[in-house]
């Protein structure tokens, strides 16, 4: 019932639309974005100093495509034999024309995540594991003097498990102030994506308890006599 100047000629408004994810690209708007757009019926002229001089046509059908462009064409012909038909696409070809390049980038960047995530894993599982490694003497010394396997255990693992925490609280205040470079790259998910967060947190402190642990229980299961000699 509202009517929207076009060009300087009025047009009623009979419905709207949804929102459609034409535009292709990164920025703000993520790798696909919405277009301001005005549906115009086929069968009525355009506003002055608009034209299509080459217009798209969507066709829903249920049949495969090649009838689909048999029927179509025979139908173009059938009105006016001059008039071209420039291709035909299904919605799936488009979309995957449009993406090419964001899912290029992407795969790029999944790549590039994944060997700093190898990296800093070792990194981490190497860094640790040294460090727990080193205290062979004074968990020689400790178990001499009557700790329990366990107790020495726990205290070996919780001082990596704790530095790894530390190194967790860190990374995350980073990675939260690095994400907003990423948002434009980002679909379907945001950047503070709370389930990212816990899931790469996890994994950090799971494989600084694995660090830990793995030479805590060798060192436990010495002979404290014999550590201290070879020391």
């Amino acid at each position: 019932g509202s009517r929207l100047r076009i060009l300087g000629e009025a047009r009623e408004i009979v419905g709207i639309a949804g929102d459609v994810l034409q535009q292709a690209g990164w920025g703000s708007f993520g790798p696909m974005g919405r277009i301001p757009t005005v549906y115009i019926p086929a069968a009525q002229p355009g506003p002055a100093g608009l034209t299509a001089a080459s217009p798209s046509w969507i066709v829903r059908t249920s049949l495969p495509p090649a009838t689909l462009q048999k029927q179509i064409a025979a139908a173009v012909v059938s009105v006016d034999p001059s008039l071209p038909i420039a291709n035909f696409r299904s919605l799936d070809e488009i979309n995957v024309h449009s993406l090419a390049l964001q899912r290029f980038t992407a795969v790029l960047l999944e790549i590039a995540a994944g060997l700093c995530l190898l990296l800093s894993t070792a990194g981490t599982f190497a860094m640790i594991s040294n460090s727990v490694a080193e205290r062979t003497r004074e968990f020689g010394i400790r178990l001499a003097l009557g700790s329990t396997a366990g107790r020495a255990i726990r205290n070996c693992a919780m001082s990596g498990i704790v530095c790894a925490g530390a190194g967790v609280i860190i990374g995350l205040g980073l990675a939260r102030a690095g994400t907003r470079f990423l948002e434009g790259m980002l679909y379907g998910i945001t950047a503070y994506d709370p389930s990212t967060y816990i899931a790469a947190a996890a994994g950090v402190m799971a494989v600084a308890a694995l660090a830990s642990l793995v030479p805590a229980r060798r060192i436990a299961k010495l002979d404290p006599a014999q550590t201290l000699r070879h020391e």
